[in-house]
């Protein structure tokens, strides 16, 4: 059985979160240290973990056209963050912002690679005049929902921006979308 990208990353990435959630206050307990200090031990600990993980988002990033795959992975790590920010455990922050690093760019890629094939689309190539909506119309409009209600609790302004651009894009695109 095949799973989905997002499903194994979510799956791997709670399993990083309850380790070092767990690390971290062993190391802070046993150790008796705190900041700085236990920071320094948790890397010592986990980094060849944390870089073996990094590692292989990049080379899945790289060669990754699934937008809403990578979307949803942004929005799994913002939860994690806030996860263990309830939990007081700051040991992967910079982990977080390097995979935010790694996925945002390549989401906004896609969807300007999107915007760009909705720009030089030439609706007369498409096939017959239908009555119903056309297919890149229904296509855009699933994957804009899906976009919009996913970052409905996490609002990123790049996200709608780019949103934004696809519609202005679309709408104009010689009536394909109208």
């Amino acid at each position: 059985m095949k799973y989905p990208f997002e499903s194994l990353f979510r799956i791997q990435q709670y399993a990083l979160v309850d380790n070092a959630c767990r690390e971290y206050l062993f190391i802070t307990e046993f150790f008796m240290c705190s900041g700085s200090v236990a920071q320094e031990l948790f890397n010592t600990i986990m980094s060849k973990t944390i870089t073996m993980i990094l590692k292989h988002m990049e080379v899945y990033t790289q060669d990754c056209y699934d937008s809403i795959a990578l979307f949803l992975c942004i929005h799994i790590i913002h939860r994690y963050q806030l996860l263990m920010h309830e939990r007081s455990v700051p040991a992967l922050d910079r982990y977080w912002e390097s995979l935010l690093q790694l996925l945002h760019p390549r989401f906004e890629c896609i969807l300007k690679l999107n915007i760009q094939s909705i720009k030089d689309c030439d609706p007369q190539k498409l096939g017959n005049i239908d009555m119903r909506p056309h297919y890149i119309t229904r296509r855009y409009a699933e994957f804009s929902a899906a976009i919009v209600s996913i970052n409905e609790n996490f609002k990123t302004s790049s996200c709608e921006w780019l949103l934004n651009f696809l519609a202005v894009r679309s709408s104009s695109s010689s009536g394909v979308c109208g």
